[in-house]
């Protein structure tokens, strides 16, 4: 695929945008035949539901836009290994290629739950520093509960 630096880079600026907010960084992009159709950044501390993930966001905008449920033709370029949750909603919408950077080991769903997908996985190179901001991310995270009383 000729724009995916494109697609990665953009999953990586929607991380950015949840970690701002406070949100664990994860970002997702929904791709069909070389053009971005969905995108979505964590809310779930936000919106206090874990329906609001990164994914599920990209996914329910691509629907909306394609105005079908069916994204046979789409491929989900996200910066995090999607959860089981997500997954579930992956494969239900036909989603045929999944790209992802880092791997999530407490829920992932082939780290955690050794699930094969049924569709293509695959794993890119961190070559944009996401591992980094997942990173701080948390470290920050840990400080600022270490400094309260």
């Amino acid at each position: 695929m000729e724009n995916f630096a494109i697609f990665i880079k953009r999953a990586i600026n929607m991380a950015r945008k949840a970690a701002v907010l406070g949100e664990i960084p994860v970002g997702a992009v929904v791709v069909r035949k070389g053009r971005e159709v969905g995108c979505g950044f964590n809310t779930v501390e936000k919106k206090g539901c874990q329906l609001w993930h990164a994914e599920a966001i990209a996914i329910k905008s691509a629907c909306l836009k394609l105005k079908n449920w069916r994204l046979n033709e789409c491929e989900l370029f996200v910066t995090l290994e999607p959860c089981l949750m997500c997954a579930g909603l992956i494969f239900s919408s036909r989603i045929k290629t999944i790209y992802y950077i880092l791997d999530e080991p407490n829920f992932g769903f082939k780290s955690k739950w050794g699930l094969k997908p049924p569709c293509e996985l695959i794993k890119i190179p961190d070559t944009y520093d996401y591992q980094k901001i997942f990173r701080e991310f948390f470290r920050a995270l840990r400080e600022n509960k270490s400094s309260q009383p």
